[in-house]
């Protein structure tokens, strides 16, 4: 019996009939009955030992459908004679001295329940006791075995590396009344491996008059209010914050203002109007021509000032009249930085009224309002003229909590680049209507700057334009002929290279393969079509090839595409579109047993983290303004020795400038630090930036252990500290993209 998932998006369809046929020959069938498709697919299974069912695939209505009928199949009464066991555990993998529930159910010879499930245990790399698995202080591979008699099971475990940081899935939770939900906090380790801790290795406190926390980490709400509960392990601590209860406040209800509301579009023309029928009374109508542009079209309803909303928002909410042209939706928030977010919303798929409804992620900056809610159309294929009624934008907000502060990591990947390098390039976004802009100019000079720095190639990691014309894309060859010559680069394509057209044909006929394979220098380069937000819309064959490039690389690989599996920025939009895909593309990279990274683009800013042990660099803008406030602009030098990769992260500088003490007294530290101009931009040099500090022979740079005698001052570059330790003068000196700035200082007699 085979179940296919019906169609989940546009680039996972589900299977047609001939597809479906040649799924069953490879399955060795030579005769099929097709039942049914679509959302109606679904298969439940029960798990040996049990006589629960569950859905085991992933239906296309995102739950099961109520259908009249279906194809059971029925074991028949077992004897409940032990046969087998099965063991499962929800992680397999544990930090040491830590421990993993285990579940042991026998069962018999129709996998039915086994009537006495007696069993004992015994493990590896760690100790058996009852169910439970506790790991060894070390590392290392690991065993449990469930057996009784000759009958015997055994499940794999992992034991990581030492406990480094723990974190929660997710930072807020929010219950209703008489509602649970499983708090989950995870545990890296210096590799950012991670594992799943188990409530017996938690110390958790919290406000137990609000929730109380179960054995099996379910929170369940035992009255109205917000408590955090704070979480240790080993030492290390995190918090979650949680609230109970709801209320939805209004924000927008279109009693009296839609007149001053104003209308907004990108490649699209349209108006708003007032709706006599709307969801309760009068609603707003913005009416849009989506047939202007094959590229991507919005058009927005601007309210005449901000719509204020009160509290930590859970979601904002809207009533909208839709007819089923599959319009995309958002709402733009500007949180109290100032930071203006645009936050995805649900497609308008029916006809009629229906409620669409928009997460707030917790990492904004409270209080948020809203400027504007937008209809969109990202397909070129679609042409049409359209219009949709909006009432009743509310707000969801629970009781007010302190949400906990982001941590403030760095990795390991970011550091000075050794080894042979590569560069890599992304988002300059430019026309070929307006060939001396600005972001042209950005373009060139980033070209520039990669070929003078030692690079042997580099990779334009998506979006070198932005909609993909011809023209645009003869203008981004003449670019990179002008300004490299011989010098090699490979073109990956992005999102705006398709952005006009709908399609990659264009990209195709001015650069040729969207995917490829290449090796340099015992290092395998894979480098990916993620033009639609996915990968499987760059043809199947592109995922045979990842696997295949990754499988024979004798060395280390590196994986590159536009869009990153995952978006660090808090709304976490621009990342691979389809998280199961994106689950599985992470995957495939960490369970390769050689050095593996990936590079992507897309974000606008410059991050770097590490997942299961493979680093992950995304690459900013190199023309487009940075996507954050405080961001900035500039490109990826890439070290690479045998085992691993430095991402040295070079910003454009246009001035650089060193702040230091002119003069240093005894026994008070005081700051040294560097900014440098992008335009009308003055940023603080600092993470992700590269910087190197340096300065006269008296001056030590680095921890204190280098401190010598004849040291007159020592700089701390990550704390920023200058030191005195005895009387002189010294320089100090820093470089930031082969720009270089140097200051002096007199250390005073005591």
């Amino acid at each position: 019996m085979l179940t296919v998932d019906g169609r989940q998006g546009p680039y996972l369809p589900g299977l047609n009939l001939r597809d479906l046929a040649d799924a069953m020959i490879e399955l060795g069938a030579h005769n099929a009955l097709n039942r049914d498709g679509g959302g109606s697919s679904t298969m439940l299974a029960r798990e040996p030992g049990t006589t629960g069912l569950k859905v085991v695939n992933t239906p296309s209505d995102g739950g099961e459908r109520p259908i009249p009928n279906g194809l059971a199949l029925y074991a028949p009464q077992g004897s409940g004679r032990l046969v087998g066991f099965n063991v499962d555990t929800h992680d397999k993998r544990v930090f040491p001295g830590m421990t993993r529930r285990m579940t042991v159910r026998g069962y018999d010879e129709t996998f039915g329940p086994a009537t006495n499930n007696e069993h004992v245990t015994r493990a590896t790399g760690g100790w058996a006791i009852g169910d439970t698995f506790h790991a060894a202080p070390q590392p290392g591979p690991a065993s449990f075995t469930a057996f009784r008699g000759s009958t015997a099971k055994t499940e794999k475990l992992t034991v990581l590396g030492k406990l480094s940081r723990i974190a929660p899935a997710s930072s807020r939770i929010s219950l209703g009344m008489n509602e649970q939900k499983p708090l989950q906090i995870n545990g890296f380790d210096a590799r950012s491996f991670s594992a799943k801790i188990e409530r017996a290795d938690l110390d958790l406190s919290y406000d137990r008059q609000i929730v109380e926390v179960t054995a099996d980490l379910q929170i369940r709400a035992l009255r109205p209010g917000a408590t955090t509960i704070k979480a240790g392990a080993q030492g290390k601590e995190t918090q979650v914050a949680v609230t109970v209860g709801v209320q939805d406040e209004p924000i927008a209800t279109f009693e009296n203002d839609v007149p001053q509301w104003t209308f907004g579009s990108a490649r699209a023309t349209g108006s708003v109007s007032a709706e006599l029928n709307g969801h309760t009374a009068t609603g707003l109508k913005p009416s849009y021509d989506f047939t202007r542009s094959t590229g991507t079209r919005t058009a927005y309803a601007v309210p005449p000032k901000p719509l204020q909303v009160n509290g930590q928002p859970l979601s904002l909410a809207a009533w909208v009249h839709g007819s089923g042209k599959g319009e995309w939706t958002a709402f733009t928030v500007k949180d109290a930085s100032g930071q203006s977010r645009s936050l995805y919303g649900p497609y308008i798929t029916r006809n009629g009224w229906k409620q669409l409804e928009v997460a707030v992620p917790p990492e904004l900056k409270f209080p948020v309002e809203v400027t504007r809610f937008t209809a969109i159309e990202t397909k070129a294929d679609r042409s049409y003229q359209g219009e949709v009624i909006v009432d009743d934008i509310t707000a969801r907000v629970p009781p007010p909590v302190a949400l906990p502060p982001a941590p403030e990591l760095r990795d390991d990947v970011i550091g000075q680049a050794s080894g042979w390098k590569f560069a890599v390039m992304s988002d300059a976004r430019f026309v070929a209507r307006n060939p001396d802009s600005d972001l042209v100019r950005s373009a060139r000079r980033t070209l520039r700057e990669i070929k003078a720095s030692g690079a042997e190639f580099v990779v334009i990691n998506g979006d070198l334009v932005d909609e993909a014309s011809p023209e645009d894309l003869k203008l981004a060859r003449r670019v990179l002929t002008e300004e490299l010559g011989d010098f090699p680069w490979y073109c990956v394509p992005g999102n705006h290279e398709i952005m006009g057209p709908g399609t990659i044909d264009n990209f195709r006929r001015e650069f040729g393969a969207t995917h490829r394979t290449f090796d340099h220098k015992g290092t395998r380069f894979v480098l990916l079509d993620s033009s639609t937000e996915t990968l499987r819309g760059g043809g199947f064959e592109q995922m045979e090839m990842l696997r295949n490039a990754l499988r024979t690389a004798e060395g280390q690989a590196v994986v590159m595409m536009h869009h990153p599996r995952r978006d660090p920025s808090p709304a976490r939009t621009s990342q691979l579109a389809d998280r199961m895909e994106a689950a599985c593309f992470e995957r495939l990279l960490s369970e390769r047993d050689k050095p593996t990274a990936f590079t992507g683009g897309h974000v606008g800013g410059f991050f770097a983290s590490t997942v299961d042990g493979v680093p992950h660099v995304v690459n900013g803008n190199s023309g487009k303004a940075p996507a954050e406030q405080g961001g900035f602009t500039g490109w990826t030098l890439v070290g690479v020795t045998k085992n691993n990769i430095k991402a040295e992260i070079r910003p454009h500088v246009d001035s650089l400038h060193v702040q230091a003490p002119a003069n240093l007294r005894f026994g008070s530290p005081e700051k040294v630090a560097a900014t440098l101009k992008q335009g009308a931009r003055t940023l603080p040099v600092k993470y992700p930036m590269s910087a190197v500090w340096a300065g006269s022979p008296g001056l030590h740079v680095g921890d204190s252990s280098g401190v010598r005698p004849w040291h007159v001052a020592w700089l701390d570059p990550v704390a920023g500290l200058l030191t005195a330790i005895r009387p002189g003068q010294i320089t100090i000196s820093v470089t930031v993209n082969g720009v270089t700035r140097s200051t002096g200082v007199r250390v005073s007699p005591v």
